[in-house]
């Protein structure tokens, strides 16, 4: 279930904290450095944001593809991808290029952040006048967490 749709239900706080740590552990072994349940709702408002003002790549072929044309932003995984070679090597390109990233722990959550059914593996939030406030808080909280490197 997506974070929005579990804001607009009824649901008590401990459930929510529930669901929240079911997820973490569907989320493979390489998902690290992994979001918070409060950044994760950061993370994913700052994609809703930046998705209704066309400022993402979206997929892993056309992110890692803006990654090597050299375009800047923000990189969000799913943290429950399979198979885990899909995106095992990603992290540590983006290490190289010094780009932040982080995951989240369900691709379906990516998915309807940007307002589909369809779950999205990774995404790129690229730095806009429109949500510049927000982009930048989050990657600050994102450089401050360890990185594999």
């Amino acid at each position: 279930m997506a974070t929005e749709d579990l804001e607009s239900l009824s649901i008590s706080e401990t459930d929510k904290k529930e669901i929240y740590r079911q997820k973490l552990n569907a989320a493979s072994i390489i998902a690290y450095p992994i979001a918070s349940r409060k950044m994760n709702k950061r993370v994913l408002k700052l994609v809703r944001h930046a998705a209704s003002k066309k400022g993402t790549i979206r997929g892993v072929k056309n992110t890692i593809k803006a990654v090597r044309k050299g375009e800047k932003g923000l990189i969000v995984i799913g943290g429950n991808i399979t198979p885990i070679d899909t995106i095992s090597h990603v992290p540590v390109y983006l290490e190289e290029q010094d780009i932040p990233y982080i995951y989240v722990p369900a691709k379906e959550d990516i998915g309807s952040a940007f307002g589909s059914q369809r779950a999205t593996c990774m995404v790129m939030v690229q730095r806009s006048s429109e949500i510049e406030e927000e982009y930048d808080r989050v990657v600050e909280d994102v450089n401050k967490m360890p990185k594999i490197l």
